[in-house]
């Protein structure tokens, strides 16, 4: 879980460590989620939740 947190901080998404942490969160459930559930269930804004959903699905990290 600890290379989520990495790729929170890299995204400058740091805010969301703890509850990805306290979720137990890691790289299998991340690719399993949905946009909608980070928001609803991780408490993400939506364009913080595309952020991390582009990183995982495309490999983009913004400018």
């Amino acid at each position: 879980m600890s290379e989520i947190g990495d790729i929170l901080r890299l995204l400058k998404l740091a805010e969301y460590v703890k509850t990805f942490q306290d979720n137990q969160v890691d790289g299998a459930i991340l690719t399993s989620l949905e946009r909608d559930d980070l928001v609803n269930e991780l408490g993400m804004k939506k364009l913080q939740a595309t952020r991390l959903f582009m990183y995982n699905s495309e490999g983009h990290i913004p400018k």
